[in-house]
């Protein structure tokens, strides 16, 4: 058959005939993984052996925050205030405040804005009292409303974003002043489709 024709017709039939396990589950041993492009170097499975590997190399730091502490509810603040049942909150505490505040209706919708969840168990567990979140944040069954609006609050964004176009506005507006046009509000550019793109391809 020939090396030629056998290589051939094993492109033609074998699924990924260039499958480096050989489609095997479990790779072999001797099997030689290159990581590099000249395949200089490689790897094999389980070589070297976990045991013989270094140690795990554990990182410390004299952190200030709980670097476990991965919740993002805490720190939410794109979707604060769009709770259906309290839509911004308020401009609901501002009317209310302009209302006559011995109306039965009144008292009623302020008692409405007060959330009806539980306050929190402040701490305390089956297993007993504990202290490593003072804000009661870290479970679920310690997280109250107040610490969440306090967090929420500490994590509002406070900068000013500017316009892409802020460092180029004298140039945008001598552009539509050159051809007597009148200045728009900010500068166009985005979505532009390239001229390669919008080439008929057939």
């Amino acid at each position: 058959l020939g090396e030629d024709r056998y290589e051939a017709m094993r492109q033609l039939v074998f699924y990924r005939p260039n499958e480096i396990h050989d489609m095997n589950q479990i790779p072999n041993p001797s099997t030689k993984v290159p990581l590099n492009e000249d395949g200089s170097e490689t790897r094999q499975f389980r070589y070297p052996s976990p045991g013989s590997e270094p140690p795990v190399r554990i990182p410390r730091s004299d952190a200030t925050e709980d670097p476990y502490n991965t919740s993002y509810y805490t720190r939410d603040t794109g979707r604060r205030g769009l709770d259906p049942a309290n839509r911004n909150p308020e401009l609901q505490a501002v009317k209310l405040a302009l209302m006559d505040p011995n109306s039965p209706e009144v008292q009623e919708m302020k008692e409405a804005m007060q959330p009806k969840s539980s306050p929190g168990n402040k701490g305390r567990f089956a297993t007993g009292p504990t202290d490593y979140d003072p804000t009661g944040l870290r479970a679920a069954m310690s997280a109250n409303h107040q610490a969440l609006e306090a967090s929420l609050d500490a994590n509002m964004p406070d900068h000013l974003p500017y316009p892409e176009w802020y460092n180029r506005q004298d140039q945008v507006i001598a552009w539509y002043k050159d051809r007597d046009l009148p200045v728009p509000f900010g500068a166009t550019g985005w979505g532009i489709t390239p001229k390669e793109q919008r080439v008929a391809k057939w």
